[in-house]
């Protein structure tokens, strides 16, 4: 548990000692970082989603063509 709290505090300390400049520059980068994984991350939702549709959409029509009585011939 220090360890964490010291590497957050050298971090605090760097993040201080830079300009307005470098501040604003690296803001930036982890925004778009950020924005990055943020695409990834809904990208795989939509094609979990769409997995999820199919599988659906498979399941209903097996069921209920088991559920269905077999058709009689004219016997």
């Amino acid at each position: 548990m220090t360890e964490h709290v010291d590497s957050i505090q050298k971090a605090l300390e760097k993040l201080q000692s830079l300009s307005a400049e470098d501040k604003t520059e690296t803001l930036r980068s982890r925004i778009d970082e950020q924005s990055s994984l943020i695409c990834i991350l809904k990208q795989r939702a939509d094609e979990l989603l769409l997995r999820c549709q199919v599988l659906e959409k498979i399941n209903t029509e097996k069921g209920g063509s088991s559920n269905r009585l077999p058709e009689r011939t004219g016997r």
